[in-house]
């Protein structure tokens, strides 16, 4: 969302304008939010440098940083998570890997907002979706998408690889590092 887009009202000058833009003349400073969806291997985004130094450049600004599922790992890279209380659908073995990441300030939620931060484990899409469209005050009412959620329990949040998976992912990390 940027702030030469109007809420709520399609702005075809802001379609023109920036349906062209890529990365390298992007301005983080440009945008109120910056929403990060998760992958299944967030790997190629983690030692993309130019993304998180675009990213990066956004610390201290007055931008929201959504990431849901894996991409929590990148605003940590970032250091935009610095501090801050988060959650993510990343598996744990990825927090131990990475010095980055503040394993001290992970919480076992399925969202978490601190300050101008916003995380959601993939699986709560839609609290997700709701936590940043009432941030930028929208009445989305009670039952937005779904009925009201389930509770659950700190295991059912917390993912671990199997042995040989976290192997498997040991040997495609090393593509990055060596």
């Amino acid at each position: 969302m940027s702030r030469r887009s109007l809420p709520g009202k399609r702005d075809a000058d802001f379609c023109q304008k920036f349906s062209g833009t890529g990365r390298e003349d992007a301005k983080i400073a440009d945008y109120d939010c910056v929403i990060l969806p998760g992958t299944i291997n967030p790997l190629p985004a983690l030692f993309d440098d130019r993304l998180i130094a675009f990213i990066s450049r956004g610390a201290g600004a007055a931008i929201v940083f959504a990431a849901i599922s894996s991409s929590p790992i990148l605003l940590s890279k970032a250091r935009i998570l610095t501090g801050k209380k988060f959650t993510s659908g990343f598996f744990m073995q990825m927090a131990d890997i990475f010095d980055f990441v503040e394993k001290e300030n992970f919480t076992h939620k399925g969202i978490v907002e601190d300050g101008n931060v916003i995380t959601g484990i993939g699986m709560f899409f839609r609290e997700f979706a709701e936590a940043v469209l009432r941030r930028f005050g929208y009445d989305i009412g009670s039952n937005f998408m779904r009925y009201a959620p389930d509770e659950y329990t700190k295991e059912e949040l917390t993912f671990y690889w199997s042995d040989s998976e976290y192997q498997e992912f040991l040997e495609e990390l090393k593509a990055f590092t060596t």
